[in-house]
């Protein structure tokens, strides 16, 4: 990739998928990734209730930091970075990014509920549109 070129990314991010949205002069492109993390695990009783607690809870975070591994791949090359979504995984996500010696610059990070795809469209779009804008002075108090 040519080093002059900038790559702006949005990505809204959740424990079970990312909306990645590229923007460029001449398009959008949106990308998704699903987390394949498991929903829902049934325990038996017993004495071995914590171990069995223990080992689904490794389990999960290793299949969440697989799916970070995933979106952290997308987003090598990218110049600028918005991080939102509604939990603590657009956190998670931005500490894999800086693990991952990251190098491009992260402009926000927000909180976002749910979504729909246009919406966050708009939103990655509104975003980078108030970096391109020009500042404009205030006129001197008289």
């Amino acid at each position: 990739m040519n080093p002059s070129m900038t790559r702006k990314v949005g990505v809204w991010v959740d424990r079970s998928r990312s909306f990645i949205v590229t923007l460029s002069s001449s398009h959008i492109e949106t990308t998704v990734i699903a987390s394949d993390m498991q929903k829902n695990v049934r325990f038996m009783g017993g004495a071995f209730k914590e171990t069995e607690e223990d080992i689904r809870d490794r389990k999960i975070r290793n299949q969440f930091n697989i799916y970070l591994d995933k979106v952290t791949l997308k987003l090598q090359d990218v110049t600028h970075l918005f991080i939102m979504g509604p939990g603590n995984a657009k956190l998670e996500l931005q500490k894999h990014l800086l693990k991952a010696r990251y190098r491009g610059r992260i402009i926000a990070i927000e909180t976002a509920g749910k979504m729909t795809e246009r919406q966050i469209i708009a939103k990655v779009s509104g975003r980078f549109s108030l970096l391109e804008r020009p500042l404009r002075a205030k006129p001197a108090a008289v």
